[in-house]
């Protein structure tokens, strides 16, 4: 996780690239931004370093 404020949680992709639609490489640097609704639908969990 990068950021998140009260509307919106900024997720990195790991390996640095996020495919469009049409499965073009986007020029994002695997930079995402979605809802905080959608990242509660969407995930489980969140961990923050090392997974024990």
């Amino acid at each position: 996780m990068v950021a998140i404020d009260e509307k919106y949680v900024t997720l990195r992709n790991p390996w640095a690239h996020n495919n469009t639609a049409d499965g073009s490489d986007a020029e994002d640097d695997g930079i995402i931004r979605i809802t905080r609704e959608d990242y509660e639908k969407y995930f489980n969990r969140t961990d923050i370093g090392e997974v024990p």
